[in-house]
């Protein structure tokens, strides 16, 4: 805000960010982060806080609507997904417990409570990622 505040104050424009208000941060903080998202939802607390908005509104998709094809290739992948979560570098170094990791998976194919899919996203990329930037040394017999 300090490096706008010359321009609007030049064009005599008063600038306003109620979303840096300490207030307004502390009341979004205060809702869990499963509450903030819901899958098949776009914006739920739009809708809720303010009801008089438009139903066009508080219920488009703006970026597109991915949420079932990603439920979809979940549930279609789920033991070759289960199989990256058993042979992960992550989880044979001790860095992350596989019993969780399969819950998890488990609860987000069958769509089943808010899981942490941008987590469990990050975890498989990296896990297969891995697997395969490690194959070539494990092949040429290099240490794991």
């Amino acid at each position: 805000m300090r490096d706008s505040m010359p321009l609007f104050a030049e064009h005599g424009v008063n600038e306003v960010s109620p979303f840096l208000d300490n207030e307004v941060v502390r009341a979004c903080l205060r809702i869990r982060a499963g509450e903030r998202r819901r899958p098949g939802i776009y914006k739920p607390l739009l809708a809720l806080a303010r009801p008089d908005l438009p139903a066009w509104l508080t219920g488009r998709q703006s970026k597109g609507h991915f949420t079932p094809l990603l439920y979809a290739g979940l549930r279609s992948s789920l033991p070759e997904l289960h199989q990256v979560i058993d042979t992960s570098a992550l989880v044979e170094y001790g860095l992350l417990d596989p019993a969780a990791v399969h819950t998890a998976l488990d609860a987000a194919a069958a769509g089943i409570g808010r899981p942490p899919l941008p987590a469990l996203e990050n975890f498989l990329v990296s896990s297969w990622w891995l697997a395969h930037m490690m194959a070539p040394l494990t092949a040429a017999g290099g240490a794991r």
